[in-house]
């Protein structure tokens, strides 16, 4: 494997622990309908909390690929649909998590900057990290 990161959100992780409280208040209240909903709640903020980016391979089985903290939703792009990729500030206008924006997808746990990955058939991506310098250069050594 060439790269492997793994970031966590701070943001996801602060606002977790938030849900002590409903999660205090509906035990004590002996309220199971808060119980369940904030434990709910709390396991979909910590299955998009983290951030798992991989550059693997040589040659055509060459691939970007990452994913949520279960390993799902994520994705993958082979090396060979990459066009281009660049060093971009994520701001605080695309938001945390997945999502579409103006510049193409966006998949982060946090703010700050990212790698956006132009494909051959002109869609991009962009893969947020605390390492953007390391995951650009591990693309262009496997281009």
């Amino acid at each position: 494997m060439t790269y492997h990161h793994e970031q966590a959100g701070r943001v996801y992780i602060g606002l977790g622990l938030l849900l002590l409280v409903p999660l205090a208040i509906g035990i004590f209240a002996k309220t199971p309908f808060l119980v369940w909903l904030t434990v709910a709640v709390g396991f979909l903020y910590w299955a998009f909390a983290r951030l798992r980016i991989d550059v693997e391979g040589a040659g055509a089985s060459s691939q970007i690929r990452w994913a949520m903290t279960f390993g799902w939703p994520g994705g993958r792009i082979p090396i060979a649909d990459v066009a281009n990729a660049e060093i971009v500030p994520v701001t605080f206008w695309m938001g945390v998590g997945i999502h579409l924006t103006m510049r193409g997808w966006v998949w982060n746990v946090a703010l700050g900057k990212g790698v956006r990955i132009v494909k051959r058939n002109g869609s991009d991506v962009i893969l947020g990290t605390d390492e953007p310098e390391e995951l650009l250069a591990a693309i262009r050594r496997v281009r």
